[in-house]
């Protein structure tokens, strides 16, 4: 049963980051007073690990098959996150409520997608796949669009958020794995996510 009204609570979400087979992954748990919801939105994977208090807003609430070691599955109860406004920096909390033996949505995403059209130059999913499998490189000095190592140039990955300037917001509708990689470019580059106010700040060396 899915529920669709959008709801605000206040509450905490716990991150936890797990590095997995196309990189690193960060997969929540939110704990309000309604209950306790798995949260998977590529959102969080910008955000450190730990403990974050604050207003959350709510949307589909639906109960998901999540795959086990061993080939089995269990069955969680995951919430959509709109948006959020943290309180304050995080936490590190030694009790955190999340488990690490958590499949990369990545790989969920592929099982949900399905086989991709017959005919395609580049399949989604492989490039997907190709672009999260890939590790992030620094450019050299006063190169400015370098290619990583997918031969993805940074103008093609940014698209219209290219240039970059001092301050950075991702979009998170776009694919997961090229949030991910838009992500570990940014660091590369030398900016910092500014977790309360939700941007990637360049911060001079």
């Amino acid at each position: 049963m899915t529920t669709r009204n959008t709801v605000l609570v206040e509450g905490t979400l716990f991150v936890k980051s797990i590095h997995g087979q196309f990189g690193r992954f960060n997969v929540g748990k939110l704990v309000c007073p309604f209950g306790e919801f798995c949260i998977k939105d590529k959102i969080i994977d910008q955000y450190e690990e730990g403990a974050y208090e604050g207003a959350f807003e709510l949307g589909n609430v639906f109960q998901a098959e999540r795959r086990v070691a061993g080939g089995g599955y269990i069955i969680e109860l995951r919430a959509r996150l709109d948006a959020m406004t943290l309180f304050d920096e995080a936490s590190l909390p030694d009790d955190a409520p999340v488990g690490v033996s958590e499949t990369d949505p990545i790989e969920e995403d592929e099982d949900v997608s399905g086989a991709e059209a017959i005919g395609d130059d580049k399949p989604k999913s492989l490039l997907k796949r190709k672009v999260a499998s890939q590790p992030a490189e620094k450019p050299a000095a006063g190169e400015t669009d370098a290619r990583d190592a997918s031969g993805l140039s940074r103008a093609d990955l940014f698209g219209p958020l290219w240039p970059l300037g001092e301050t950075v917001k991702l979009d998170a509708t776009v694919d997961r794995a090229v949030f991910r990689r838009q992500r570990d470019v940014l660091k590369q580059l030398g900016y910092r996510f500014q977790s309360k106010d939700q941007i990637w700040r360049l911060i001079a060396e």
